[in-house]
């Protein structure tokens, strides 16, 4: 493979990959590539975990339910066992 370069079109400095000649533009001479607009990406909540328990088909309000229910009982046992303790 042949050695290339890539030579700044403002300061004459090369670089060997066109990622680090781009960096140096974006970073030095507040050059800024034109690129694609991207999609928005909507939330995924089926990964592993998600989709074993079921969570997955929940919706976000009923996820924040189950949270507070889950803090709840947490805290209950806790003070549970700081009884015993004691």
């Amino acid at each position: 493979m042949p050695n290339r370069r890539f030579v700044c079109s403002k300061c004459g400095r090369t670089f060997t990959m066109k990622a680090h000649l781009v960096r140096h533009q974006n970073a030095g001479h507040g050059v800024k590539r034109k690129t694609a607009k991207r999609k928005v990406k909507t939330a995924r909540r089926s990964s592993g975990a998600a989709r074993r328990f079921g969570f997955s088909r929940l919706s976000l309000d009923e996820l924040g339910n189950l949270l507070r229910a889950a803090r709840v009982e947490g805290q209950r046992r806790i003070a549970e066992i700081a009884k015993v303790v004691q």
